[in-house]
C-alpha cells in the first residue's frame, strides 16, 4: 500500500499528524530539510542542514512556532516568532544560504537582504577553521570592508563601478595605522615623482589589490553557500587589479651594517636578530620556535604554521646550524629557542621598541625587523642561488613572491646562468686576418 506524501503546507494537514517526539522532515533542497514537531502544546518548525563546508557539517536548529491554530481563530503568523509554512520554508533557505540566526530577532531587519559585510563575516568564519592566515585577513577586511560604506551595500545591488571606486580610493589614500584609522586623516598621497612617493603609491596599490582579493573571495564563497553558479558576469569578477603594484626590495643590509646591528642589540634581542639573519624566518616564527623543531641532523627547521597556512620545512646553512646548536644546548624539547633577557618568551610586538633603539645605537639607516628576512633573501640571490631554492628557504610554495619583490635581482642571475649553461649550437672558427 502506497504511503501518502507528507504535507506540512496547511494547519489542517499538520494537525492531522500524530503527536510524537521525533519531528516530521520534508526535504527542501539537497542538504536542507524543513522539520515539524507536533507536541502537546502545539507545533514547532525546525531546520536540518548538512554541508561539508559548515562547522559542524551537520546542524539542527529551531525556527519558530507553527501557526497551527490560525484557521480556528487562534494566533496568526507574524513572520517573526510565529510562522506559516511559506515563511518557515523561506527562513530555512535563508539560514542555509548563510543568513545569521539573529537576523529575524529585530522586525525592522526582516525585509533586509544579504549585504557585503554578511558575506565577508561568513568568509572569515570559514577561514578561521581552515588553517589559513585569517588574523591578517580579518584585520584588513575590518579596516577596508567592514568599516567602509561598501560593507552595507546589498550584494544584489553591488556594481562594478562601486567596487572600482572603492578599490581606487584605497590605492590613493595614506597608509593606515594599526588601530585601523588612516594616517593624515585619510588624505591622498601627495603628487610627485620622487622615489619615496612612487614607492608609497606602489605599496598602496599592492594593499588595494590584496583587499580586492579578500572581497572577491568572500563574495565567491557566499555564492558557494547559496549553491549559485559563478559566472564571469558577476561585477566583482570584472574589476581588475592594479598593474605594477608592490615595492621593490632595494634596501640591503650590508655585512658591516648587520654586524653593527648585532653589536648594538642587548641580550635576548641579539640572539633573535642573529636567528633572523641566518634563517630568514619571521618574528612570529622565531618567537614560537621550539627546540624539538630544530632538526640539526637534516639541517632544517620545521615550522608548524606559517603565514601562508600549513607547515613548512626550511633548509639551514652550516652557520645557522652551528648557531642554533649553541642556542638549544641543554634545553628540553618543548622549550623555546629564543627568549628575552629575563627568560620570558617573546610576545606580540615585544621586539619593536628594543629593535628601534638598537638600530639608532648602531648608527645605520632606519630598518624594521621584517627587513632582516629580506636581507637574508637578497644575500642568497646575490650569491647566485636558484630562485626555487630561495623560495624554499623562505617557506614559500612558489617563486611568485621572489619574482614580484626581487625580480630586479634576478636579471643578472639569469644572464650569468644562461651564459654558462646555454648549449653552443653554432660556433664559427676564427679565420686568418684579411689584409686590405
Amino acid at each position: 500500500m502506497a504511503t501518502k506524501p507528507l504535507r506540512l503546507d496547511s494547519p489542517k494537514a499538520r494537525l492531522a499528524l500524530k503527536k510524537r517526539p521525533a519531528p516530521y522532515w520534508l526535504a527542501v533542497t539537497p542538504g536542507l530539510a524543513l522539520g515539524y514537531r507536533r507536541g502537546i502544546r502545539g507545533g514547532h518548525w525546525l531546520i536540518r542542514m548538512q554541508d561539508k563546508e559548515m562547522r559542524p557539517c551537520r546542524r539542527q536548529e529551531a525556527l519558530g512556532v507553527a501557526d497551527d491554530l490560525a484557521e480556528t481563530g487562534g494566533v496568526v503568523a507574524d513572520g517573526i516568532k510565529i510562522l506559516d509554512y511559506e515563511q518557515a520554508r523561506t527562513r530555512a533557505l535563508a539560514r542555509f544560504q548563510g543568513v545569521p540566526a539573529d537576523h529575524w530577532a529585530n522586525p525592522v531587519k526582516l525585509k533586509s537582504i544579504l549585504k557585503v559585510s554578511d558575506a565577508v563575516n561568513n568568509y572569515l568564519g570559514w577561514l578561521e577553521h581552515h588553517g589559513k592566515s585569517w588574523k591578517a585577513t580579518k584585520q584588513m577586511a575590518t579596516c577596508h570592508i567592514l568599516g567602509n560604506p561598501i560593507g552595507e551595500v546589498p550584494i544584489v545591488d553591488l556594481t562594478k563601478g562601486q567596487i572600482a571606486s572603492w578599490h581606487l580610493k584605497i590605492a590613493e589614500s595614506q597608509k593606515m595605522t594599526n588601530s585601523g584609522s588612516f594616517k593624515s586623516g585619510g588624505q591622498q598621497i601627495p603628487l610627485g615623482e620622487t622615489e619615496k612617493l612612487k614607492n608609497a603609491r606602489k605599496a598602496r596599490r599592492s594593499t588595494a589589490n590584496r583587499v580586492l582579493t579578500i572581497l572577491k573571495a568572500a563574495l565567491t564563497h557566499q555564492q558557494g553557500l547559496q549553491k549559485k553558479p559563478i559566472t564571469i558576469d558577476e561585477p566583482w569578477r570584472r574589476v581588475n587589479k592594479f598593474p605594477e603594484a608592490g615595492v621593490r626590495r632595494d634596501r640591503e643590509l650590508s655585512i658591516e651594517e648587520q654586524r653593527k646591528l648585532i653589536v648594538a642589540c642587548g641580550p635576548g634581542l641579539k640572539e633573535l636578530v642573529q636567528g633572523a639573519l641566518l634563517t630568514g624566518a619571521r618574528y612570529s616564527e622565531l618567537a614560537n620556535l621550539r627546540v624539538s623543531k630544530v632538526l640539526l641532523k637534516t639541517h632544517s627547521l620545521s615550522l608548524p604554521e606559517t603565514k601562508g597556512g600549513g607547515p613548512a620545512s626550511i633548509p639551514l646553512s652550516k652557520d645557522a646550524c652551528t648557531f642554533l646548536e649553541i642556542q638549544i644546548k641543554g634545553r628540553k624539547p618543548n622549550d623555546r629557542v629564543f627568549l628575552k633577557a629575563d627568560g620570558t618568551p617573546w610576545g606580540l610586538n615585544h621586539h619593536a621598541k628594543p629593535f628601534r633603539e638598537a638600530v639608532v645605537a648602531a648608527g645605520i639607516e632606519p630598518v624594521i625587523f621584517h627587513e632582516l628576512r629580506h636581507a637574508f633573501a637578497i644575500s642568497l640571490l646575490k650569491a647566485g642561488m636558484d630562485p626555487v631554492l630561495v623560495s624554499r628557504a623562505l617557506g614559500h610554495k612558489s617563486t611568485r613572491m621572489i619574482e614580484e619583490h626581487y625580480g630586479h635581482l634576478l636579471h643578472e642571475w639569469v644572464a650569468s646562468v644562461f651564459q654558462k649553461k646555454a648549449p653552443r649550437i653554432w660556433y664559427r672558427k676564427p679565420g686568418p686576418a684579411i689584409r686590405k
